[in-house]
């Protein structure tokens, strides 16, 4: 969920990311994760294939039984977003159907999703914006905006970074400040993450 982006957000540098992640924004709630993931499925319209145009796979997503895909909305100036695209035999018609199903399953699509759209009503400035949920007869879609600049994983990966050393840790020094920043902002909310996704 977290966003590497090319340059921060509007009114935001990395600079006050430590400050935005020290500001005391008060606990999330069970109650509040509950309303959102009523909202998220209130929230759900029909997937019409005109409506988004593929540009490239990012990546599978194995633990969902999807896979991410870079697409550019065709009705908001192209802008490019990122869909994530899960069988609805897995996600499931509901978070407690889901349950049901999947009892001891580590990944958690309606949870995810009600966090996701928690952390957005609260301006978190560390996570892709919730931008709609769809659905189809096959899959569930996530639209999120897009992280600009890939993941973590793959920015170590790439082959424009630096070798290891001093100039490539120059380089991801302040990502990781902004990691450590937007892990912290989540902690400062109640919520923890033995997994996340960079």
């Amino acid at each position: 969920m977290c966003r590497l982006e090319a340059t921060p957000r509007q009114g935001q540098s990395c600079s006050t990311c430590p400050r935005a992640a020290s500001r005391g924004v008060g606990q999330i709630t069970q109650e509040e994760i509950d309303e959102a993931a009523a909202a998220v499925m209130a929230e759900m319209k029909p997937w019409i294939p005109g409506n988004f145009s593929q540009v490239r796979k990012i990546q599978d997503a194995p633990m969902n039984k999807g896979r991410v895909d870079m697409m550019r909305s065709c009705e908001a100036q192209g802008e490019a977003v990122a869909v994530k695209r899960m069988p609805n035999r897995w996600v499931a018609e509901s978070p407690s159907e889901f349950k049901e199903r999947h009892p001891k399953a580590s990944e958690k699509p309606w949870f995810d999703l009600a966090a996701l759209r928690a952390l957005n009503e609260r301006a978190c400035p560390f996570v892709c914006d919730l931008l709609g949920i769809f659905r189809d007869e096959e899959s569930t879609y996530v639209v999120t905006s897009l992280a600009t600049e890939g993941d973590l994983f793959g920015l170590c990966q790439s082959q424009y970074l630096p070798l290891p050393g001093p100039a490539r840790e120059h380089v991801l020094r302040p990502i990781l400040i902004q990691a450590i920043a937007a892990v912290s902002w989540l902690h400062s909310v109640g919520f923890s993450h033995g997994d996340l996704s960079l």
